[in-house]
């Protein structure tokens, strides 16, 4: 009796072990069955880590953008070398203003310039206002493409120098944009110092008629000034 239950408690003991075993087994199983669930979460949360593919795309966009700008600036220089030109005025020429003194040019004479002022000034401050409008949408994409990246993170390092680099493109484009608002706005005024020098040099009844279309001329540059000032 005593034999059968020594052996009998061998038994349990010898069951207990083998569920313990397995327990630890199926433990380890678990254990190694999560470890690709758990590759997969590194593998997700380092793919986070990477540039967003948009980005790409922005770069593009701004690039496009500045072209835009740089030809906008290049459309309007243009256009008031119609108006002034090494130091001559191209739209009409000072010496009729001699012409409009004496009668020469008939009753229209040279009434009506200013139209053809106003045309010029018009298509210089389009090409303005599409330089001003492609900066500013660069910049919005620029901002807004850096501040999806991180400093701190090496696989974002590229597209930052990058985005610095266009950055420092949109700042010289911005720069020459505002260099040619002053350009502009010394077209006109030498514009006018060439007329009002041919003016100063007519004399008798005449010069009434030329006086008349100066202060023709002068409400056209000064509309024109107006609108590069809110610019």
């Amino acid at each position: 009796m005593t034999q059968l239950f020594s052996n009998g408690k061998k038994i349990i003991l010898f069951v207990g072990l083998v569920a313990a075993l397995t327990g630890c087994n199926q433990g380890e199983m678990k254990s190694f069955t999560a470890g690709p669930g758990n590759a997969t979460g590194g593998e997700s949360s380092e793919a986070s880590l990477e540039t967003p593919p948009e980005i790409n795309q922005s770069l593009k966009d701004i690039d496009s953008e500045l072209d835009q700008a740089d030809q906008a600036i290049v459309d309007a220089i243009e256009a008031m070398d119609g108006v002034v030109k090494d130091g001559s005025i191209d739209v009409f020429s000072v010496e009729q203003l001699d012409q409009q003194a004496s009668g020469e040019l008939g009753a229209q004479g040279l009434f009506g310039i200013s139209d053809k002022l106003d045309k010029v000034f018009d298509k210089a401050i389009d090409g303005i206002k599409k330089a001003k409008d492609a900066i500013g949408k660069a910049r919005t994409k620029l901002q807004d493409a850096l501040s999806q990246l991180d400093p701190l993170n090496p696989l974002h390092a590229p597209m930052i120098v990058k985005l610095n680099e266009l950055l420092q493109r949109l700042d010289d484009v911005e720069n020459r944009f505002d260099a040619v608002i002053d350009q502009l706005a010394d077209k006109v005024d030498q514009l006018m110092q060439m007329v009002d020098s041919k003016i100063a040099q007519l004399q008798g009844p005449w010069a009434i008629p030329a006086l008349l279309l100066v202060e023709e001329l002068r409400q056209s540059v000064e509309k024109f000034k107006s609108k590069l000032s809110t610019l």
